[in-house]
């Protein structure tokens, strides 16, 4: 112990002797390891944190899809089937999404994330309601009493957190339900597969009566949360379901014969969306490492080239080479601790600042946090880096020779040559990785400005959003729910600033299932049995073209006489990808009928007249293709839409700015009911930035750890040519006092800044045309090997680092011979 403190004291007298290379160590490692360290923190919050379930990684999704939807939703008898057949599963626990309006004298209704789930999930979980009770069996039939649980969440803010709460009851879209139990506050910010854990959970069995629990080719929105036995894996899993597809296709050829059941664990489908970007960065922030550990090696190799007439001092006195070595890791160990120190502080600090510049749309950003394994990540880090990157250098110095250490030249030595030698290819190094760093950022920054000039096919500028779901009980019949419409509609358009006002079912750049079959009347009949022309159909109003700038191409927009409800003709409207699909181009379009259906429910079918075309519209995200729709008015919607409870949304365009409307709104809805909530008030600008949301944090994050690269880099070539001007101060002296011209040192110092700029330029291109490929998925518009990018990013950064160069090449023009060579004596 007292030779270790030994060892501490002489380590910590050194670096004091060298303040300004010990703050350049220390930030060189400070910025490398707090970049890590916030990276890792978000690859902590968003992939690698556990589930709050027990033993997680046995939890499954499982669904039904076929060849032109390859995942949907299933059918009561399929999971049923699947249940009793299986041989993959413990247990099996079906679910379906809704929303609902609570109401009551608590406060202001308000609109709740709804599950309908089995009786069997939480325990499927692994969970039990931190109070009250869970569903039994007996709760999960269509006759029981309504009962409910309710999130923790909900209990707290809308109830005081008070436990009186248990048994009492909570009116759900004016029906009574009694709460059973309080759920644990950790399902708060997770989902289970395509939906969130929600505020209310009710009984599955409870709405039988209003679901097709007997109709297999039926499919109400059901996904199934399954748990894997002991010792069984997803692969097993999958090829299990495919044994039950098959049999059931078999058995049941009319609704079967192209179904297939399919399955992922749960952890895997939460993170699917992020873990393409989460890589990329965890990729950058690697680089940004080695670039860290390279520019840390050759500082402590340029510290190691002037200590070795101390370190055959020491020899001669008596250290062996294991305590000379010893002494070199214990300063590389205080390097470390002050580096990874530094580097936590770092770390902290761009923990509170990214969540301001991040996109706020990022799922579990508010999460975001340093948790203990972070610290022990960052600690490991920088210890390593230090200790590892230190051996070599501690190495070389242990091992010069005396008469090397004590020869003239100011203790110049065949070793010293070769640090100079390695230093210079790690600053080539460098380069090439803060080049590949570059590429991508720029790649990436591309990407967003390509889809950021995506022709969406509507104006969101000016235009207010704002959702809202009325209770089929209470709004029974299209003729009430469309009358509470009209008067919503006049009340907002007359508000102060409005231009414009309507209604849709579903947004632009929204997720939704109003999608339906579409036939064409003069079609073929075998045409009419494709089942790949499914299109997303819309309500809207006669004002909804003109709000959101949707140009119609032919024909005309639905107008104030189209109101079927006085028994006029029923109008439909296309998009033209529409059009297209179902006449030629060039074909008449107007005046053709077309009708829809949703599940293979021909007694669905509505013909309709096409009174006109308007154009495409990205309606499922930005960077894939316009989907096809088709628009009926609001004012008689299909026979199918309302058996749901359908969301619908207001779409106010203004002359101002449209969050501004909010609270006038909101006002207006409540005068004309007081129990309806309005929720997710939004602009449409706000959807469209959520859209690019990872694409940015990508680029925003790639790009910092590119700039961090390039400083990096630069300052190690900078003080590799800056030795290397230092350790032949003789020579220039000597050059210039037999006549040499400064041009000349000037070209000479210039030329080996170029000979490692290039070679780390060469080095880095090949490596990015490698790597960028990997990235290819999150890119849009521009390939992952664009050559422009390359050889632009490759130009910037060879002319950065030349400039780099300047400085200690402009010093060794200034060299006075006389005072040099009187030196060197």
């Amino acid at each position: 112990m007292a030779t270790w403190i030994q060892d501490l004291h002489l380590a910590l007298r050194g670096w004091l002797r060298s303040p300004l290379l010990l703050s350049v160590a220390v930030l060189t490692l400070a910025l490398g390891v707090g970049a890590a360290t916030v990276l890792f923190s978000f690859t902590y919050t968003l992939l690698l944190r556990p589930l709050p379930y027990e033993d997680p990684d046995r939890l499954a999704l499982v669904w039904s899809g076929t060849d032109s939807r390859p995942q949907g939703p299933m059918s009561f008898p399929d999971i049923r089937d699947l249940d009793e057949r299986n041989r993959s599963f413990e247990a099996v626990a079906p679910l379906r999404g809704s929303n609902m309006t609570l109401t009551g004298s608590e406060g202001q209704p308000e609109r709740l994330r709804t599950l309908w789930v089995s009786s069997r999930l939480l325990p499927t979980l692994g969970l039990e309601p931190i109070l009250g009770r869970a569903f039994e069996p007996r709760d999960d039939q269509p006759a029981a009493a309504p009962t409910a649980l309710i999130s923790h969440a909900l209990w707290q803010n809308r109830f005081g957190g008070d436990r009186a709460i248990l048994g009492s009851t909570i009116r759900l879209n004016a029906i009574s339900y009694q709460v059973l139990g309080v759920l644990s506050p950790a399902l708060a910010s997770e989902s289970l597969g395509w939906f969130e854990t929600g505020d209310v959970w009710l009984p599955l069995g409870l709405f039988a009566d209003e679901l097709p629990v007997n109709e297999r080719g039926a499919y109400p929105g059901l996904l199934t949360i399954a748990r894997l036995r002991p010792g069984t894996d997803i692969h097993a899993a999958r090829r299990d379901l495919a044994d039950v597809s098959r049999q059931l296709a078999i058995e049941y050829p009319e609704t079967n014969k192209d179904n297939r059941f399919g399955v992922e664990l749960l952890r895997d489908n939460l993170v699917k969306d992020v873990r393409p970007a989460i890589l990329t960065l965890l990729a950058a922030v690697g680089f940004l490492l080695l670039i860290t550990c390279a520019n840390l090696a050759g500082l402590l190799l340029a510290r190691a080239a002037t200590r070795p007439r101390e370190m055959a001092l020491r020899s001669v006195l008596g250290a062996s080479r294991w305590r000379l070595v010893r002494q070199l890791l214990t300063e590389n160990l205080v390097l470390a601790v002050l580096g990874g120190g530094a580097g936590l502080v770092a770390a902290l600090w761009g923990l509170k600042v990214l969540p301001t510049v991040l996109p706020q749309d990022l799922p579990h950003l508010t999460e975001v946090r340093i948790h203990g394994w972070v610290v022990l990540f960052a600690a490991g880090v920088s210890i390593l880096t230090g200790l590892l990157f230190g051996i070599v250098p501690a190495l070389s110095s242990s091992r010069t020779s005396h008469q090397e250490a004590f020869a003239g030249a100011g203790g110049r030595s065949t070793s010293g040559r070769r640090s100079q030698r390695l230093r210079s290819l790690l600053v080539a190094a460098e380069l090439a990785l803060a080049l590949v760093l570059l590429i991508g950022a720029q790649l990436m920054l591309q990407s967003v400005r390509g889809l950021s000039s995506i022709d969406t096919g509507f104006e969101a500028e000016g235009v207010l959003s704002a959702r809202m779901n009325l209770p089929p009980n209470k709004y029974e019949g299209f003729e009430r729910w469309a009358g509470f419409f009209d008067q919503v509609l006049g009340r907002v358009a007359a508000l102060p600033g409005v231009e414009q006002a309507d209604l849709t079912s579903l947004l632009p750049l929204t997720f939704g299932a109003n999608r339906s079959r579409v036939i064409a009347q003069d079609s073929p009949p075998e045409d009419r049995d494709a089942e790949d022309l499914v299109a997303f159909f819309q309500l809207v109003g006669p004002n909804y073209f003109q709000a959101l700038g949707i140009p119609v191409i032919q024909g005309r927009g639905f107008a104030a006489h189209d109101d079927l409800r006085l028994e006029a003709p029923a109008p439909v409207i296309l998009n033209q990808g529409l059009a297209r699909r179902l006449w030629p181009e060039g074909e008449p379009v107007l005046g053709k009928r077309v009708s829809f259906e949703i599940m293979g429910d021909e007694d669905s079918r509505q013909w309709r007249e096409v009174v006109g075309v308007v154009g495409d519209v990205r309606q499922a995200n930005l960077d894939g293709p316009a989907v096809i729709n088709v628009y009926v008015p609001y004012t008689h919607p299909p026979i199918f839409f309302l058996d749901s409870q359908p969301t619908v949304a207001l779409v106010v365009k203004t002359a101002g700015d449209p969050a501004s409307l909010t609270p006038a709104v909101r006002r207006t809805i409540a005068e004309l009911d007081p129990e309806q909530p309005v929720y997710r008030a939004e602009t449409l600008e706000q959807i469209l930035r959520r859209e690019t949301a990872y694409s940015r944090m990508v680029s925003l994050l790639l790009t910092v750890f590119a700039v961090l690269a390039l400083v990096q880099a630069v300052v190690g070539l900078y003080g590799v040519i800056s030795y290397s001007v230092a350790q032949r101060r003789q020579e220039l002296s000597v050059r210039l006092a037999l006549g040499a011209q400064p041009s000349d040192l000037l070209r000479s110092v210039l030329v080996r800044a170029a000979r490692l700029v290039l070679i780390g330029g060469i080095l880095g291109l090949v490596l990015a045309f490698a790597t960028t490929r990997l990235m290819a998925s999150l890119l849009y518009g521009v390939e992952a090997t664009d050559p422009s990018t390359f050889l632009l990013l490759a130009a910037v950064l060879m002319t950065v680092a030349l400039i780099s160069s300047l400085i200690p090449a402009w010093r060794a023009t200034r060299v006075d011979p006389v005072n040099a060579l009187r030196t060197e004596q």
